[in-house]
């Protein structure tokens, strides 16, 4: 009796032991295919280097949420307690920010919209009636007196299933954890010019993207006819929808801005184009945009065509079919020259991507250059695309017709490329004597080759605008389409990870590649099996007990039975 007693304190004691062990120290061994729960190497010298203490507070707390948010909040758990196991400096607490009297709420939520973190308003349903319900999936990062929030959920595309969009957002929980770290750690903001005198989008035309980028970036405008240089401390050059030609001295002012390691982004269209054209001018003939920048594009390594990419996968504009009551009658048709189009997965800028909403973009070529470049496809059509070729005609009986599909037959079209390396001066050996005149007076340096650059190219000058009410003074969000009432995230997370990439010198954006499977039930199979797996779940687990408790009982009988 002694020893029975004396064997169940000793496993008692041990249990406890084992708890306390477990809840003081945080192991793992990441057994899945996708590593899900191994950070990257450049997360983990991130962390690492954290000297001071970093604070994270997240908002997914409080009363019972649905079960795909659970799913969220235990992915965000996960990964903060890697955080805090790789560096005890990085804290983090979880809170709800709907706790407290209703006046209490009311100021915090007011607050938090104020910072940009709107809740999210859901219909939850326990089977008998259904009430909404707010959720804030952010967290707030604070370093000393630098603060930025996540957003923990990704944007929901039309018809995309929740399951998609929740496991999206938990592949990315480390990117943007780290992004934003890595933000809050740097001593200066990187620098992004927006590049004007040349027709390019006004600051109103930008302000949903400055707005973006203002959070960790300083941005400016400014004329090259007012610089004698574009200055080092430049992190990237915008140019964004040149309608003007460019002068040979802002052309050389690029051309050494690119040699002396800085970095361009070009959003341009090769032709002029736009639905007034075409509505006021029956087979509205568009017009080439002469910028002059063609042998400057040609050593950096791409060609924009004069054509149109047209897709089967586009989006709807209004066109008059009638009249009702006096009033035109508008119908939505799909329009070919706004094409959908998806990054591409294996880069970390266009990688797990919503759709991106192009308008009237055309293809460009890749060219051979005396640098040695890398050169990467981010952005790409559907495969049912066609190509018109300058000149052409444009009206909008298309829309009206049912299109032919066995026309559309031109596969795949590459609208966005990055190249990457050392470029070879535009200018070497050809340098205009008043130029080499002024860059003695300033003491500057002619280079014939740059170090480690990025050039991006986009062939739609309006991927990053933003509509803008000059009555209201009120702008709206990037990948706004006002005719189907709908914000494609794609566009404005393509040109913000771009720039991004751009200044990102730790690597930091290869952890936007990471991808966790979602392993779906079939719903048919599921339904077919369902009694035969309902039996195993119940059966099987009751006859093992059954067993066990049977050969307990045998085991006892032959050991105790006196012969």
């Amino acid at each position: 009796m002694k020893s029975t007693v004396l064997r169940i304190v000793i496993w008692v004691f041990v249990l406890v032991c084992v708890n306390i062990i477990s809840s003081r120290f945080f192991v793992q061994w990441d057994l899945t295919s996708d590593q899900r729960f191994t950070l990257t190497e450049q997360s983990e010298k991130l962390l690492q280097g954290v000297d001071d203490v970093i604070f994270i507070q997240i908002f997914l707390d409080g009363e019972e949420f649905p079960a795909g948010f659970r799913r969220l909040r235990r992915e965000v758990a996960q990964l903060m307690r890697q955080f805090h196991k790789l560096n005890p400096n990085i804290e983090y607490r979880f809170s709800d920010p709907l706790d407290g009297t209703p006046e209490q709420q009311a100021s915090i939520i007011q607050e938090m919209m104020a910072d940009g973190m709107p809740p999210v308003r859901l219909m939850v349903s326990d089977g008998a009636s259904s009430k909404e319900q707010r959720i804030f999936p952010y967290a707030m990062i604070s370093y000393g007196s630098r603060k930025a929030h996540v957003n923990l959920l990704e944007s929901q595309a039309p018809g995309q299933p929740q399951e998609v969009i929740l496991n999206n957002s938990a592949a990315l929980l480390e990117y943007k954890f780290a992004n934003s770290i890595q933000h809050l750690l740097a001593y200066s903001k990187p620098n992004v010019l927006f590049l004007q005198g040349h027709g390019e989008l006004t600051k109103q035309q930008s302000a949903a993207l400055e707005q973006e980028l203002r959070r960790f970036y300083n941005t400016a405008h400014a004329s090259l006819d007012s610089l004698v240089a574009i200055s080092p401390e430049i992190d990237v050059l915008l140019v964004a929808d040149p309608r003007g030609a460019f002068s040979e001295r802002d052309k050389f002012l690029i051309d050494q801005y690119l040699m002396n390691g800085g970095n361009i982004m070009w959003l341009v269209d090769a032709l002029d184009v736009n639905l007034d054209s075409i509505a006021k001018y029956p087979n509205y003939i568009p017009q080439q945009r002469d910028l002059g920048l063609d042998y400057l594009w040609s050593r950096q390594g791409f060609r924009p065509n004069a054509d149109l990419i047209l897709d089967l996968e586009c989006t709807r504009i209004p066109l008059q079919v009638g009249q009702v009551g006096g009033q035109p009658d508008m119908q939505l048709f799909p329009w070919f020259y706004h094409p959908l189009v998806h990054g591409m997965p294996d880069h970390p800028i266009s990688s797990q991507l919503d759709r991106i909403n192009l308008k009237f973009a055309g293809t460009v070529d890749t060219l051979k250059t005396k640098g040695t470049l890398r050169k990467t496809a981010l952005m790409q059509t559907s495969p049912y695309t066609r190509i018109q070729r300058y000149p052409m005609r444009l009206s909008f009986d298309m829309a009206h017709k049912q299109p032919d599909a066995s026309k559309f037959d031109q596969g795949m079209q590459t609208t966005a490329w990055l190249i990457e390396g050392e470029f070879v001066s535009a200018y070497e050996n050809r340098v205009p004597a008043d130029l080499q005149e002024t860059m003695k007076k300033l003491g500057n340096e002619f280079k014939s080759r740059s170090s480690d650059a990025k050039v991006l190219v986009i062939t739609d000058g309006d991927i990053s605008k933003s509509l803008y009410n000059s009555r209201t003074r009120e702008f709206t969000a990037m990948g706004f389409n006002k005719w189907e009432n709908f914000v494609f995230g794609g566009n404005r997370d393509f040109i913000i990870n771009a720039i991004d990439y751009m200044v990102d010198e730790r690597g930091i954006m290869e952890s936007r590649k990471k991808e966790m499977k979602l392993r779906l039930l079939d719903p048919v199979k599921s339904n077919e099996e369902k009694l035969k797996w309902q039996l195993i779940n119940i059966l099987l687990p009751l006859s093992l007990f059954l067993l066990l408790s049977w050969g307990f009982h045998v085991y006892r009988r032959r050991k105790y039975t006196v012969r």
